[in-house]
Order: C-alpha cells, then sequence, then structure tokens
C-alpha cells in the first residue's frame, strides 16, 4: 500500500522553499535537520521563535485590505510557487481568495464561502488544497450557531476557479442541536494539521475550539480531531467520513497554568528546528500576570494575547508581538487574537515567517474610536 504523508503545520510553502528552509519547518516525525552541525535543543528552539516573532518586522502592513476594498480579517498566507502566494481570508461572514508576489499587496479573486468566518488553508501532497473554516448552522449568522466546514480543491486551478470537488462537516448529534462534537452552540476556528492519501482516501487531522458553556461568555476551549473520506456523493459532492475528536485538556492547562483562565480559539501549527510549537490566543483570567494586568477581565476582547504551546514540554509561555505593529499610528493596542503563522521564502528568496493577527476596535476592543484596528501582517527573518 503506497502512502503519502504532507504535514502542513506552518509549512505549507516548504515545497518552494530551499532544501534547508524546508528541513527546518517540516513537522511530523523525527526532528528534521536544520544545516546545523548541532542539533537545537527544545528550549533552544522555543526561545528563538519566541524571539523572531518580536523582532523588528522586514515588511508592515496594517488595516489590512484587498484590491476590491475588502478588509482581510483573520487570514491564513500560504505560497502557491516562488514569488506568488495565496490568501483565505474574511469580510463579514464571507470567505473570501486573494493573491499577491510581494506579501503585503493583494489582488482580490473571488468569494470560496459564504454564511461563514475564520478560514484556513493547506495544501496537500498531491498539488490539492483543503479549506476549513467556522460555518455557522442553517438558519445562518442570525441563529448565532456554527460548525467546523472543509471544502476540498484538486488544483491551484479548481482553487482560483472556486470549484471544490467534495465537501465535509462533522456528523449530526441531535443532542448538541448541529454537526458538532461537544457543544451545542459553537465550534470552529480550525486549523490543519496535516492531510494523508492512503488507498486513494483523504485522512485530515485539525485543530478546533468549542464553546463549553453556551449561553454565556465562554469559556472557549481546545479540542483537535480527524477525519477519513470514505465517499462522496458525485451529484452533491457531500463527502461521507469517519470522524473521530478529543478535548484538548492538556493545552487547556497549560495556558491556565500562566495566567490565562480565559477563553483560547484560534491557533496555528509551526514545526521550528524540529520541534513542534502552535501559535495560539488566549485570554487573561482571574489571576494576573504581567501580560494580564488589573483591569482585564477574562471574557471581553481588550484581554486577548498570544501563548505559544509546546507540544514537547505541554507548557504554554506568552508571545509578545512587535512594538511597531502594536503601536500603529500611535494607538498602543495590546489586545489581538487569531493568530496564524506560515514560514515561507519572501519574494528575493529569503526564509522569513509570516505572522497575520487581528487587533480588537470598539465596541470592547483595546484601542479607542478613530484609531487603528483590523487585521495586521508582518514578516520577520526566518534565519
Amino acid at each position: 500500500m503506497m502512502i503519502r504523508y504532507w504535514w502542513v503545520r506552518g509549512v505549507v510553502a516548504a515545497a518552494a522553499a530551499t532544501t534547508a528552509f524546508a528541513a527546518m519547518t517540516l513537522a511530523g516525525g523525527a526532528p528534521a535537520s536544520t544545516g546545523a552541525s548541532t542539533r537545537w535543543s527544545e528550549a533552544e528552539a522555543r526561545a528563538d521563535l519566541i524571539s523572531r516573532l518580536a523582532a523588528t518586522p522586514l515588511a508592515f502592513r496594517d488595516s489590512l485590505h484587498d484590491s476590491a476594498g475588502n478588509t482581510m480579517d483573520t487570514a491564513k498566507i500560504l505560497q502557491a510557487s516562488p514569488g506568488n502566494y495565496l490568501a483565505v481570508y474574511t469580510t463579514g461572514n464571507v470567505i473570501k481568495l486573494a493573491t499577491s508576489t510581494d506579501l503585503m499587496n493583494w489582488t482580490y479573486v473571488r468569494d470560496l464561502d459564504t454564511s461563514a468566518t475564520q478560514p484556513y488553508i493547506a495544501a496537500g501532497p498531491d498539488g490539492s488544497y483543503l479549506l476549513a473554516d467556522e460555518k455557522f448552522d442553517a438558519a445562518g449568522a442570525t441563529s448565532g450557531s456554527s460548525h467546523l466546514y472543509f471544502a476540498h480543491y484538486a488544483s491551484l486551478g479548481a482553487l482560483l476557479a472556486g470549484q471544490p470537488d467534495w465537501h465535509a462537516a462533522p456528523p449530526l448529534d441531535p443532542s448538541l442541536h448541529g454537526d458538532r462534537f461537544y457543544s451545542q452552540c459553537n465550534e470552529g476556528t480550525p486549523d490543519i494539521h496535516g492531510i494523508r492519501l492512503a488507498r486513494g482516501q483523504a485522512e485530515v487531522s485539525f485543530g478546533f475550539h468549542y464553546n463549553s458553556r453556551c449561553g454565556s461568555p465562554g469559556p472557549d476551549r481546545e479540542a483537535y480531531g480527524s477525519f477519513t473520506v470514505t465517499g462522496i456523493d458525485p451529484g452533491t459532492g457531500q463527502a461521507t467520513a469517519s470522524w473521530s475528536a478529543t478535548r484538548d485538556i492538556v493545552r487547556d492547562k497549560a495556558a491556565a497554568a500562566i495566567g490565562y483562565t480565559g477563553s483560547q480559539g484560534g491557533r496555528d501549527d509551526i514545526t521550528w528546528h524540529g520541534w513542534r510549537f502552535s501559535i495560539g490566543e488566549a485570554q487573561c483570567g482571574s489571576r494576573i500576570t504581567a501580560d494580564c494586568t488589573v483591569g482585564d477581565d477574562a471574557y471581553d476582547f481588550a484581554s486577548l494575547r498570544y501563548i505559544l504551546y509546546d507540544y514537547s514540554n505541554r507548557r504554554a509561555y506568552p508571545v509578545a508581538i512587535p512594538p511597531g505593529v502594536e503601536t500603529a499610528r500611535g494607538s498602543v493596542a495590546r489586545c489581538h487574537g487569531n493568530p496564524k503563522i506560515t514560514a515561507l521564502n519572501a519574494p528575493g528568496g529569503r526564509p522569513v515567517l509570516v505572522v497575520t493577527g487581528y487587533i480588537f476596535g470598539p465596541p470592547g476592543g483595546c484601542v479607542p474610536a478613530g484609531t487603528i484596528a483590523g487585521e495586521f501582517l508582518y514578516e520577520v527573518p526566518a534565519s
């Protein structure tokens, strides 16, 4: 049996990267070589990644918009080929696709999904692409309920044309009033951990959050799951699949241990110098830390920060972003969420980390009315 496995944790551009850079960022299995004479320790890799996330950006864009003037909220970036990049993002409740040749300026291509938010995209081992998002239930956004949704595109051409060949959602659970695993109201902010092809069937692993207490602000908690496509309806493209999910209690406790006892949500994996990490958003809670100061309530947008989860020691660490990103146009904005990170090659071939996130404005955010808020994108050196 021939099995092909393509790990996409933060490295969907690895096929376009140089050999050394790809070796540094590919995830799964034994730690990969970085080309250095000695292997990096877990602590060294973690410290290096945290320092790079806060480094002075090579380039930066705030209030990110595409060529049609659409906001590019919760954007995920990946590299399609050398010097060519893709982004999926949300404008309102519509998932959109754009392309770029410089990572800073984006040309709108088309809408990919409606009545949905929080998109994520990954490349498969056979030239395909998989889109994941948080889709509202049948009643739409007014229902306030959401579930995971996946759409598969057989090629880059199919993606650019907006022509998926199959789509999938978790099975209906009547006790949860929807296509969900744990929550009666909301599950979403998916990220894709891996895509495996075996006997022509797609096996997908992913992360997501679930609202653990509906009818209140949360808390949202973390989980992960997988599904294997077992059939596709040729008329509708609806995939049948076997599904599994697990509450990520260890990760929840790791965030709480450093003071982030509020909700947790979006996350994105990356393997750095052979060690697997995940950047995520978490809310301050009752325990006050240097990052969570007095007055930061547990369930408002102003209390959202970034943390780095280390899969090896199962601990979480605070993450700072560059001061220039937090103080764009003179507005100090320490509340940021929806983190995404991608290791790729910049247009000139230099390995970089591209980080996107969202600064929350009024109401309920950390910047005053009339100042900057919205999606940001910055790139920092990766070598």
